[in-house]
């Protein structure tokens, strides 16, 4: 299955912040299942946290092993909320440091990407 081009670009513009900036991890919260091989090529030597919006999705996820998926309960609350939720979780499974360097990590969600500050 093939990336769409702008998942693409949107995936190089977060490798680029993730250098730049620089931030611990990439996080992808998703909806669909996507092509983790272009993904991974895409974001090189990123590291990347994966979270999806369903419990099936993330247990499909569970089953590539070159996935660090996040497991939080996923609700109905507003998109920067869910992103919250699952920075959160990271922290609490310690799969992101409480205070990630500079406390932050790069979030693509729909196409938007942000700056969160992580653990507070």
């Amino acid at each position: 299955m093939a990336l769409p081009r702008q998942t693409v670009a949107l995936l190089q513009a977060a490798r680029q912040l993730y250098v730049e900036l620089p931030a611990d991890a990439v996080l992808l919260l998703t909806e669909t299942d996507l092509d983790w091989s272009t993904v991974r090529e895409q974001l090189s030597d990123c590291r990347l946290l994966v979270a999806a919006e369903n419990a099936e999705l993330n247990e499909s996820f569970k089953q590539n092993p070159e996935l660090t998926v996040i497991e939080f309960e996923p609700s109905r609350a507003s998109t920067k909320e869910r992103i919250s939720l699952a920075l959160l979780e990271a922290v609490r499974n310690e799969q992101l440091a409480p205070r990630c360097r500079r406390g932050r990590a790069l979030q693509r969600h729909r196409g938007v990407r942000r700056r969160s500050r992580a653990g507070g």
